[in-house]
């Protein structure tokens, strides 16, 4: 965790755009944002150094965005086997939201205690089972 450089940014209205999260991420050092991936009502800041990283996560907890006050966690990186860190536990029986986000380096945890992980794996009735 010492060297995450990705934030987790949950509780996005469905309209809101990558352009808008990076446009609002970017505020206090232009720039500093190297991707955002957005999937449904949560996304993924990537920064290019971990001190921007930790004041956009300082300055954006709790901003509203599009009339949403937005939750701003680090993203939890996966082990090196693929494995989550820090004994987090799966929910779905290891799956996740389908989406088309291909960093399968990041998960995060939800305030329910749930973990759900990026990666990819077989696809199915919406839901992405992690390999």
């Amino acid at each position: 965790m010492q060297r995450v450089r990705v934030l987790y940014v949950r509780n996005l209205m469905l309209s809101t755009t990558e352009e808008t999260l990076r446009s609002e991420f970017s505020r206090m050092k232009p720039g500093s944002v190297e991707r955002v991936k957005k999937l449904t009502d949560y996304a993924f800041i990537h920064f290019y150094n971990r001190e921007d990283t930790l004041t956009a996560l300082e300055s954006m907890n709790g901003k509203v965005i599009d009339g949403s006050p937005v939750e701003v966690t680090l993203a939890k990186p996966v082990s090196k086997d693929g494995t989550k860190r820090s004994g987090l536990r799966n929910s779905y029986g290891g799956a996740a939201a389908a989406g088309n986000y291909s960093d399968s380096n990041f998960s995060f945890q939800s305030r329910d205690d749930m973990t759900i992980g990026l990666g990819t794996g077989a696809v199915s009735d919406g839901l992405t089972v992690l390999n």
